[in-house]
């Protein structure tokens, strides 16, 4: 957004394929343009619904793969969105691959 308010003179915002309006971006607030983009007002900019969550369905535990990504650790349950993030390099990959059974990883008993 904030280049929208560098780079433009005027603003000209289309939604769901109908012309809303246009506007001098000096006379434009954040706010007001999302609302014009949106179609209403928008008190939380990240909604968040609750959701219950279900028995776990993924249970991952002390798994590693030298050289490719450390002693990884977490559950996953029903109704839950897991994200995996990392600098290239990290393992992100290697780690899913390795949890959904597209690569190998040798079993080893770790001690607690």
């Amino acid at each position: 957004m904030d280049e929208i308010f560098k780079i433009t003179d005027e603003v000209t915002v289309f939604r769901d394929g109908q012309y809303i309006s246009t506007d001098v971006t000096a006379n434009l607030t954040d706010g007001m343009l999302i609302e014009k983009m949106v179609g209403r007002t928008l008190t939380d900019m990240f909604h968040k619904e609750t959701t219950d969550m279900g028995s776990v369905f993924l249970d991952v535990q002390k798994l590693e793969r030298k050289k490719d990504f450390a002693m990884s650790v977490f559950q996953v349950r029903r109704g839950e969105i897991l994200g995996i993030a990392g600098l290239m390099g990290a393992g992100r990959t290697e780690l899913m691959e390795a949890v959904f059974g597209v690569t190998r990883t040798p079993w080893r008993n770790h001690k607690d």
